[in-house]
C-alpha cells in the first residue's frame, strides 16, 4: 500500500518521530550516566544530530550524534566547570534573596535575568562548540554576543525552554521526556538557520 510505501509521508514523519525519541534517549543517558557532568557535550551532540540528520538530511543520526565525542570531549568538560562555576553563582545569589539571608528582594528581578543570561550564553556556546573549534574563551564570547545580538531568537529559547519547565513543574515531570527533542530541534532551527547562516564561523575563530 502507497500509505506504508517508503515515500510515504507516513513513513517521513515516523522516521522523524522515531529519530527525536532516540536522541531524547542518548540525551538523558549521556546527562544522567555522568550527573550532568557531560551537559555541555550532550547538547553539542544534539545541536549536531539535529542539524545534520533533521535539517539538513546529510548525516546518520547516531553518527552525528557520537563523532563530537572523541573530538570535543574535554572542551567539553572544560565548558562544564565553566557552567558549573556561572551557574553555581547565579542560583546562589537567587536563594540568598528567596531564603531571606539577604534582604534584598528588589535585586531578585536582576540576579533571574542573570541566570536566564548564563542560561542562554551555555545553550550558544553549546552550538558553537558542535560546529566550531573555537577556544573556550571564544565560545564563552561568541555565546555572550551571538546571543545578546539576535534577541528575538534569544527569547523564543528562553520562552519555550520555560514553557517545558512549567508543563514539568505544574503538571507531569514526563514532558520533559516528551518536549525534549522537539525543544532542542526548534533550538537548532533557530540557532543555524536565524543566526550561524548569517555568519562565517570559521573566520571568528
Amino acid at each position: 500500500m502507497k500509505f506504508f510505501s517508503l515515500d510515504s509521508d507516513f513513513h517521513k514523519y515516523g522516521t522523524i518521530l522515531f529519530d527525536l525519541i532516540v536522541l531524547s534517549a542518548l540525551w538523558f543517558i549521556t546527562v544522567f550516566l555522568t550527573l550532568g557532568l557531560l551537559s555541555p557535550l550532550a547538547n553539542a551532540a544534539m545541536f549536531n544530530s539535529m542539524n545534520h540528520t533533521l535539517i539538513e538530511e546529510d548525516g546518520y543520526m547516531m553518527q552525528s550524534y557520537f563523532i563530537l565525542f572523541k573530538k570535543k570531549f574535554f572542551k567539553a568538560l572544560g565548558l562544564t566547570l565553566i557552567g558549573i562555576l556561572l551557574f553555581g553563582m547565579a542560583s546562589f545569589n537567587i536563594y540568598t534573596v528567596v531564603s531571606g539571608i539577604f534582604k534584598a528582594s528588589f535585586l531578585l528581578p536582576l540576579y533571574l535575568l542573570v541566570f536566564a543570561e548564563v542560561t542562554i550564553i551555555m545553550l550558544f556556546a553549546s552550538a558553537l562548540l558542535a560546529e566550531t573549534d573555537m577556544t573556550l574563551k571564544q565560545l564563552m564570547k561568541y555565546g555572550f554576543l551571538l546571543s545578546n545580538k539576535h534577541i528575538l531568537v534569544t527569547l523564543a529559547c528562553l520562552g519555550s525552554i520555560v514553557a517545558l519547565g512549567y508543563l514539568c513543574v505544574m503538571y507531569n515531570p514526563m514532558f520533559m521526556l516528551i518536549g525534549l527533542a522537539p525543544l532542542f530541534l526548534l533550538h537548532t532551527w533557530l540557532i543555524y538557520t536565524k543566526v550561524f547562516s548569517k555568519y562565517h564561523l570559521d573566520k571568528l575563530i
